[in-house]
């Protein structure tokens, strides 16, 4: 399962604080600067340097006296009454980074998804939606998930805290570089829906903003929520959970697509079929394998051919195809 790690967000909400003399920064890799504290967002600090250039360094890449400096400053200006931080001030533009190169037309559903994952990296949000919007118009299957975490983490009035990991571990960080959950967790993804996936031991759940479990740390891995619910692999076998962690749906196939247009494709016995949301079988597990439905219809593939089915089963285009992926506006890659 693809995960995202980390995200680049460009606010427009920042403390500015001065210093009558520069401070000596150290990276955690040991490299020094010298320069004054400028602001910090979105876990980025922006320091000062002698020659009037600056320096934007990660949260996470500085020492932890560093970090410490950073959150005193911060709660000296909030103490000092500084302008409300959250209220959105007129400033330049931000230049965004070069897009990735690449041709978006004649590509395949992975390399569309792995480009748009290049650019969500380089912090060229736009970029990245283009990409994944592609793969996902491919067929491509972690595409339209990836693609509802940066719409939800790059809301203007988000207040969720975002990731940030150091020497392996990982928390989060309030929009003004606070820590307000620790380090604890080997991975962590941003927000979304209210909720955010953390990874420890080899297991995954899910914790709220507060950092409380809404669900154990017990599975091997996990989706994404689509028509409020989420496939799970506990124990080798895939099932559903909500978002308050109850199982709806027992973990006992082989595999589970997410839910869509009210169906998932789930696989038994090593054949696909379809369920609905209170585990009922809809269509039979009698398919080598089985897609999403879009748009009313599903991809199947029986007898080494893909084709594609309607709700009730009935087969609306014979298998006959090498590949094919789901319809969009009307339309299905084969």
């Amino acid at each position: 399962m693809k995960h995202i790690i980390s995200l680049l967000i460009v606010l427009t909400v920042s403390f500015s604080v001065s210093f009558a003399s520069a401070r000596e920064w150290t990276a955690a890799s040991g490299h020094k600067i010298t320069g004054d504290f400028v602001k910090c967002e979105n876990g980025t600090v922006e320091i000062k340097l002698a020659d009037t250039k600056t320096a934007e360094v990660k949260l996470e890449q500085l020492s932890d006296a560093d970090r410490e400096f950073v959150r005193q400053e911060i709660e000296k200006a909030k103490k000092a009454e500084v302008p409300n931080p959250f209220v959105v001030k007129d400033k330049p533009a931000a230049q965004p980074p070069a897009p990735v190169e690449g041709n978006i037309e004649n590509i395949t559903a992975d390399t569309a998804y792995r480009k748009g994952i290049e650019a969500r990296n380089a912090g060229n949000i736009e970029e990245a939606k283009k990409w994944l919007r592609k793969a996902a118009e491919l067929g491509d299957a972690f595409a339209d998930g990836q693609l509802k975490r940066l719409d939800a983490a790059d809301t203007s009035d988000n207040d969720y805290p975002l990731p940030y990991g150091i020497d392996g571990k990982y928390g989060y960080v309030s929009r003004d570089c606070v820590e307000v959950i620790p380090r604890q967790y080997d991975s962590a993804e941003p927000f979304s829906e209210g909720l955010a996936l953390v990874k420890r031991n080899g297991k995954w759940g899910f914790i709220d903003k507060s950092g409380k479990e809404i669900t154990e740390l017990k599975y091997d891995d996990v989706g994404d929520f689509s028509e409020e619910l989420t496939n799970v692999k506990r124990d080798g076998k895939y099932g559903f959970i909500d978002k308050t962690g109850k199982e709806i749906i027992e973990p006992k196939y082989e595999f589970a697509w997410g839910f869509s247009e009210g169906l998932a494709a789930v696989k038994k016995d090593g054949k696909g079929g379809f369920i609905d949301k209170t585990g009922k079988e809809v269509i039979e597990y009698k398919y080598d394998d089985a897609g999403e439905f879009r748009e009313g219809l599903a991809t199947v593939r029986k007898d080494g051919k893909w084709g594609f089915i309607d709700k009730t089963d009935k087969e609306v285009i014979e298998p006959k195809y090498e590949s094919a992926w789901g319809f969009s506006e009307g339309l299905a890659l084969v």
